[in-house]
C-alpha cells in the first residue's frame, strides 16, 4: 500500500502533459484499488457445503426417511394441481364438478401420474363429452377410470 502511495507520487513528478498525467494517475488510482482489495480478495466466502455434513456420513435412515417425505409431497402436489386443473376446466364449460384423483406409480416415468378420478356434480351431456375427452387426451385417463358419480 505504501508502495503504490509512493509510486503514485514519483509519477505525478515525470514531466508529462495533462492526458499523460490523468492517464498515469488513473492507472496509479486502479494499482491503489488493487492493494487495498487484494487481501478481501484472499478471503474465502462461507460455503454451505462446509455446513453439512459429507453424503458417506448422513444417516441412511435419516435420508430415507427424507426421501420418502419428498415422494409423499410430490404426489399430493401432483393429485392437487390435477384436480385444479379439472375444476378450472370444468368451470370454463359451465359445469359444478368436483374431482377425486388417484395417482398410481409410472415407474418409466419415476413418478406418481394420475390414474384415475372421481367426478361429482352436475353437467349437461356437451360438458360430460368435453370433459371426458379433456381427461382421456390431456391428462391420461381413459374412460373406463373415470367415474361419474350423480349429484
Amino acid at each position: 500500500m505504501v508502495a503504490c502511495g509512493f509510486l503514485t507520487a514519483l509519477a505525478q513528478t515525470l514531466p508529462l502533459n495533462r492526458t499523460g498525467k490523468r492517464s498515469l494517475t488513473l492507472v496509479c488510482g486502479c494499482l491503489t484499488v488493487l492493494a487495498v482489495l487484494r487481501p478481501l480478495l484472499g478471503l474465502r466466502g462461507i460455503d454451505l457445503r462446509d455446513l453439512l455434513p459429507p453424503p458417506e456420513t448422513a444417516d441412511p435412515a435419516a435420508v430415507a426417511s427424507a426421501q420418502a417425505e419428498n415422494e409423499a409431497l410430490l404426489r399430493e402436489l401432483i393429485r392437487s394441481q390435477t384436480e385444479e386443473l379439472l375444476t378450472g376446466r370444468a368451470r370454463q364449460l359451465g359445469a359444478d364438478l368436483s374431482f377425486r384423483v388417484e395417482l398410481r406409480r409410472d415407474e418409466a416415468a419415476g413418478l406418481d401420474v394420475p390414474w384415475s378420478v372421481e367426478i361429482r356434480g352436475t353437467a349437461d351431456e356437451d360438458s360430460r363429452s368435453a370433459l371426458a375427452a379433456f381427461l382421456r387426451d390431456e391428462i391420461g385417463i381413459p374412460p373406463e377410470r373415470q367415474r361419474w358419480v350423480g349429484p
